[in-house]
């Protein structure tokens, strides 16, 4: 990285900054099911607890098709990711007359990937010792290679004027903003190499495969923002952003989106009086404003696109080419617009050591993009992407915030805590479908049954009529629900808010309550910060492989939890009776496996030492400062320990505890 500035004159600078980041990495080959890299969790490729790596004689053992992962880690070949990614930016900044400058900046990034998956055969082998087959995802080997390439620019330019005149304070800005952004993709495969330990195309005999695509859009805008006090007592902001994205018809391609916000400094009326010695600021501000959010998927959600490739039946001897009709698309597609009006007050004391900000807010975002409503099954297609909905928002933040020095001793401490709730305010689901949006819904809100216990004996179970949530027989063991309409039989109805039989609204997944503390502390060149982060209030469902779904999928791996089975001898146990399959009871979302999801997590610590310039000057370097920190290094949760708290499903990859030690060096 490099950031350099240039003053040419006194009226004008310039400057260029240049950021590289190349990476090389490398993966198990792709099995073309479960894909796993990075992004991915091994452990969803099955390997049981008690399968051996090896067998007696020494070879890999065996599953069915599923390959041995020690075996398709050493010998199955690779997969490897080599990116390059670059960011260049100049900027040019004119001063022609005082109090106004002009500003221009022009960035572009370029980034390549190249992707090889290289694929060797692996044998099977029986407990004779002899192949039997090859694992279907490596048969036949094959290497295929994977080109990314993605360009962006982006321009401003912009002009500002700045003045006071007497009590009078002004600034004044207007520019322009434009992106544009391209990606294409090529890919090349081919099967049956000639010698297994060579993956190129050239030394491969058997079938070809190629796959490419491009796809481009553009952003551009005009914006202004006008400042305006006077005496320092009366606060205005007025901000302005009109709008176009490429994703958008041309006729709802371009929007205004306004905003403006006031500011009154009480301390500096003349009637605060004695209050000047308790308050160094007491400042009300209020605004309302709008922004628009285009992130729809895809570039061209808005246009219907025909698909095309060989047809699967054989007509003249050959496979003919077929086209596949489009999916539904908006005809009306445009931003997704959200207002939002805030008050708060600023607060400091004690000569500004302790200073405290409270914001409340209601953000109404109107035109969701989403799927629009739901349509009937018998048309066989997705629904498109729409403006469908509504939803208000209310929520407040507050930070407070203590500096103060002992000494030599500088330290710090601040507490954050913010909290929302979201409600959909428009959405045509004229069904009533609980599982889609309604009017009225709590964003985050979990239906399913509330769980009464485990049924003791056979005579018990035989008395509520749980047919509907698992067909099998009911026996001691097994769990029982509430019948909250009291028809003696537990049902989910038709999943509609006039008729859902015995499920309710059990919980709700969205964060609650988000709150956070950080401290540091400065003496002689020492520097230490800690901050920690937590959510006092969240409710998950984590029916995964690792947690539930050993009761419905007899291929998934028990977690060590999963051992708390019912039995005459274990009657408080967690699970019901074990089963194989015909587990729905368990697997359906409920209270007893719901999961309290609040945590305190140390997010990071940092420890540094300065060191001094008496030293570091002798051979040339201004600063230096070498440091260890420390991120996700400890939490305190009640939820079970196969899932973190932060992550919303058991299939997430694992959070990472990062350790880094460094040096900060300034010449």
């Amino acid at each position: 990285m490099s950031n350099l500035n240039y003053d040419l004159a006194k009226w004008l600078r310039v400057g260029a900054k240049v950021a590289i980041n190349t990476s090389d990495k490398m993966f198990p080959p792709n099995d073309n099911v479960n894909n796993f890299d990075e992004n991915r969790n091994m452990f969803q490729v099955h390997q049981w607890p008690n399968w051996p790596v090896y067998h007696p004689d020494g070879n890999y053992a065996s599953s069915g098709s599923v390959p041995n992962l020690v075996q398709l880690h050493r010998e199955g070949g690779y997969r490897s990711r080599d990116i390059f990614d670059t960011w260049l930016t100049g900027l040019v900044k004119i001063t022609p007359i005082q109090n106004v400058s002009i500003n221009l900046d022009y960035s572009y990034n370029f980034k390549d990937t190249e992707e090889i998956d290289y694929r060797k055969r692996l044998p099977m082998y029986d407990i004779h010792g002899n192949v039997h087959g090859y694992y279907p995802y490596t048969n036949p080997s094959s290497v295929q290679r994977n080109n990314y390439s993605a360009r962006y620019h982006v321009l401003n330019a912009y002009a500002d004027f700045e003045k006071n005149f007497d009590r009078h304070y002004v600034k004044i800005m207007a520019g322009y903003n434009q992106e544009y952004s391209s990606s294409r993709f090529f890919s090349g495969k081919r099967e049956m190499l000639i010698v297994e330990t060579m993956p190129y195309m050239n030394l491969a005999y058997g079938e070809r495969y190629t796959n490419d695509s491009e796809s481009e859009y553009a952003i551009r805008g005009a914006f202004t923002r006008l400042n305006y006090s006077f005496g320092d007592k009366y606060l205005l902001e007025f901000n302005g952003r009109y709008d176009g994205s490429s994703k958008f018809p041309k006729s709802d391609r371009f929007a205004f989106f306004p905003s403006v916000s006031v500011g009154w400094r009480l301390d500096n009326e003349g009637f605060f009086g004695g209050l000047r010695d308790v308050f160094n600021v007491f400042k009300l501000r209020a605004s309302m404003g709008s922004l628009g959010n285009q992130n729809v998927t895809g570039n061209y959600p808005y246009i219907a696109t025909y698909s095309a490739g060989l047809s699967g039946y054989i007509l003249a001897g050959e496979n003919q080419m077929a086209v596949v009709a489009p999916g539904l698309v908006s005809p009306n597609l445009t931003w997704e617009t959200v207002t939002q009006q805030d008050i708060g007050l600023d607060m400091a004391f004690l000569s500004n050591r302790l200073t405290a900000t409270f914001d409340v807010y209601q953000r109404n975002t109107k035109n969701m993009l989403t799927r629009s409503v739901t349509l009937p099954a018998v048309l066989a297609v997705s629904e498109p992407q729409a403006n469908a909905a509504d939803m208000r928002t209310k929520g407040f933040d507050l930070t407070i915030d203590w500096k103060h020095n002992v000494g030599e001793v500088n330290y710090g401490l601040t507490f954050l805590l913010s909290d929302y709730t979201a409600k959909i305010t428009k959405f045509s689901n004229p069904a009533g479908l609980i599982s889609d949006y309604y009017v009225g819904k709590d964003l985050g809100e979990i239906w399913g049954l509330e769980t009464g216990g485990i049924f003791q004996s056979d005579e018990e179970a035989a008395k509520l009529d749980q047919s509907e949530i698992s067909g099998r027989k009911r026996e001691a063991g097994d769990l029982w629900f509430v019948d909250q309409n009291g028809d003696g039989k537990i049902t989910r109805g038709r999943q509609t808010l006039d008729d859902h039989g015995d499920m309710k609204i059990i919980g709700n997944n969205t964060p609650r309550y988000s709150y956070g503390f950080r401290g540091n502390l400065s003496w002689k060149g020492i520097s230490f910060d800690i901050f920690f982060q937590g959510v006092a209030k969240r409710d998950l469902i984590i029916a995964g492989n690792y947690f539930v779904n050993q009761y419905n999928d007899e291929w998934s791996v028990q977690g060590k939890i999963g051992t708390d089975w019912w039995s005459p001898e274990n009657r408080d146990a967690y699970f019901p009776r074990p089963l194989i399959t015909g587990g729905t009871d368990v697997t359906t979302a409920q209270t007893r496996y719901m999961q309290n999801a609040a945590y305190l997590r140390l997010k990071q610590l940092t420890l540094g030492y300065t060191i001094p310039q008496t030293l570091t000057q002798k051979i040339g370097i201004q600063r230096m400062q070498v440091y260890f920190s420390g991120n996700n290094m400890w939490e305190a949760t009640k939820m079970v320990r196969i899932v973190d708290p932060e992550q919303s499903s058991a299939m997430s990859y694992p959070l990472n505890r990062a350790f880094s030690v460094g040096a900060n060096i300034g010449f």
